[in-house]
């Protein structure tokens, strides 16, 4: 991967972060909970996280 390559994809990641944050008022806990039902509404696609798989929760809301 060239330098400039790098630089895209950064820039596009900052991007997608900051319209994310606009999108929910820079509110943390609203963005957390989207993240979250959009996890679940997909979790076929998605691995399963190892603490899932030995029956210990996952965390609901972020810890601040």
């Amino acid at each position: 991967m060239n330098k400039q390559s790098e630089v895209d994809i950064i820039g596009e990641i900052h991007a997608t972060r900051e319209a994310i944050a606009a999108r929910f008022k820079n509110d943390l806990k609203a963005i957390f909970a989207d993240a979250m039902k959009r996890q679940l509404e997909q979790a076929s696609r998605l691995a399963i996280p190892p603490l899932a798989r030995e029956g210990r929760s996952i965390p609901s809301e972020p810890e601040l």
